[in-house]
């Protein structure tokens, strides 16, 4: 897949939108955030370049991908337990995890982007 990155006036179609909840890779880990901005540029970037994306990541902090590729960003797909832990104040009991995952029919060992499973995050 050919990297895209706008130059000048060039600047083909990105495959999200602001908005869009991604992943991003970063220092050999991926990080979740959310588009903030199309073809971002800053003033050290060579003459005509825009990177495809600005995120904000979930600790806050502001990034830009260089290009649209799958290695450095991708859509973010949540796991089924997030809609689980959104209807607790608090995270679910270990208990009340595993009767979701049965109902749902899905596998407690789904893991999220960091690696983390259901079970691991109701116990946090």
């Amino acid at each position: 897949r050919v990297a895209r990155q706008a130059r000048g006036n060039f600047k083909p179609k990105l495959r999200f939108v602001v908005g869009t909840p991604v992943k991003c890779f970063l220092y050999g880990s991926w990080e979740e955030g959310r588009v903030v901005a199309l073809w971002y540029r800053e003033r050290e970037f060579e003459s005509g370049y825009y990177a495809p994306y600005q995120v904000q990541l979930a600790s806050g902090k502001l990034i830009y991908v260089p290009r649209d590729v799958d290695e450095l960003v991708c859509k973010l797909v949540p796991t089924w337990w997030r809609k689980v832990f959104g209807e607790y104040d608090a995270a679910p009991q270990p208990c009340q995890v595993r009767c979701a995952a049965l109902d749902a029919r899905v596998s407690l060992d789904e893991q999220d982007s960091k690696g983390s499973t259901a079970l691991m995050e109701s116990v946090r």
